[in-house]
Formats: structure tokens, C-alpha cells, sequence
């Protein structure tokens, strides 16, 4: 059987001109590079392992959700945001969209509505073409291997998030902070008072006065408010 030989002995055998203090230097840089090395390769396989990437993630979903006649307006800077818009404790999407397609290309289950106009009229572009239309579209449960609801919110509004030539313009600053999440629940921003009928996490959008207003779920559709007396 081999007898084990340790790295000072093996060291002492080679470099017997060497003192005991360089053999030792010589050790202690041998062990750093091989403690190295075994990092590495504990840290190769973790490395190998990506996180979701929330833009493809939110495209296949999309996808899933609605069909084929939207397209996310990546543009915005956020273009989405996540939340529990219902408060039921699973995560929300909240994604701008344009829309590309005929209604008939919707998914049949979507829930439309214009929370947006004072008629509550929905008028679904019917050339998408040339209508430059952006909306609104929520996804409820959208990480569940089945959504819970499906929501296009669509109309007229002055809201900054919906304005194509924002999209378009190619200005950084006409597209950037247009909209966030105030949470239901922990720490709230200084200012727009917590909607009293929100069940859950509400959508913040600024308008073209400057202000946020704020979409919310009410426990059956969504609710648009363009002031914040929270009602």
C-alpha cells in the first residue's frame, strides 16, 4: 500500500536547499491556488443555473393569456409592473401593450372593459393598423400554472403610460418612471391617499398634470381614479 506524504514533506524532499520559512511561503501559495480551484468548480454549476428572465417570462404569458393580438410596449421604462393587484396573495402583472390584432384574435376568456371614460364604452380598434392603440393588460396569477383572470383595460385618458407618441418618440425622458405600485400592505409614498375600496396592491400612473392616478381592483373590476381622494 502508497504511504501518504504531506505537502510539507513532499516540499522538504524537493527544495532541500530551501529554508523552513520559503518552503513554507511556497505552502501557503500552493493551498491558495488549489482552495481556488475548488471554488470554482462548486461555483460552476450554480452559475450554470439562470434566473427567469422576467421580459420572456411576461412575453410567453402574454401569449398564453391573450393571443396573438398584443404586443408588449417595451419601450417604457418600467413597461410592466408586478403586484397583488387582488390581494389574494399570488403575484399580478400589469403590462402596456399595443394592440396589433381584431378582437376575434383575442382569447375568448379576457375580460374587456374601459374603466377610463365616464360610458364605461369599449371601442376595440378595428383597424389596428393605423390605430396606434395602447391598453392595459392584467394577468391575475400570472406565475400559476393556470391565470385566475384576465384583464384588457382600454379607452381614452390622459395618462402618460398610454400616449404612442411617448412610445415612439425615443426620448428617455418621455418614457421613463410613468407608473408604480403602492402596496396594500408595509411602507406607502408620501402623498396619494390609499384607495378605500383597493383590495390589493394599486397601479400608480402619472397623467398629463402632473399627478398619479390610480388603478385598482375593487373585489369585481378594475377602477381607474384620475385625483386622489380615494374613493
Amino acid at each position: 500500500m502508497g504511504s501518504y506524504v504531506d505537502s510539507e514533506s513532499l516540499l522538504a524532499y524537493k527544495l532541500p536547499m530551501l529554508t523552513a520559512h520559503r518552503r513554507f511561503e511556497i505552502f501557503l501559495c500552493l493551498f491558495a491556488a488549489l482552495t481556488s480551484l475548488a471554488l470554482v468548480s462548486l461555483l460552476q454549476p450554480r452559475a450554470a443555473v439562470a434566473q427567469p428572465n422576467n421580459a420572456a417570462m411576461i412575453d410567453n404569458t402574454l401569449r398564453v393569456a391573450f393571443g396573438s393580438p398584443l404586443e408588449t410596449v417595451k419601450a417604457f421604462k418600467p413597461y410592466y409592473l408586478l403586484g397583488d393587484f387582488n390581494g389574494d396573495g399570488a403575484e399580478d402583472v400589469l403590462v402596456i401593450v399595443m394592440i396589433t390584432g381584431q378582437r376575434s384574435e383575442l382569447a375568448k376568456d379576457v375580460n374587456i372593459s374601459n374603466p377610463f371614460e365616464s360610458a364605461h364604452k369599449v371601442a376595440f380598434p378595428t383597424d389596428p393598423a393605423t390605430a396606434n392603440r395602447l391598453a392595459i393588460a392584467i394577468v391575475h396569477s400570472w406565475k400559476a400554472p393556470q391565470a385566475t383572470g384576465k384583464f384588457l383595460l382600454i379607452g381614452d385618458s390622459n395618462l402618460l403610460i398610454l400616449d404612442h407618441e411617448r412610445a415612439t418618440s425615443g426620448r428617455a425622458e418621455d418614457q421613463k418612471d410613468l407608473m408604480s405600485v403602492m402596496k396594500h400592505r408595509g411602507p406607502r409614498p408620501k402623498g396619494p391617499k390609499f384607495p378605500v375600496a383597493a383590495k390589493g396592491d394599486v397601479a400608480l400612473l402619472g397623467n398629463q398634470v402632473g399627478d398619479d392616478s390610480m388603478l385598482y381592483w375593487n373585489g369585481r373590476t378594475y377602477r381607474w381614479v384620475d385625483s386622489q381622494d380615494g374613493n
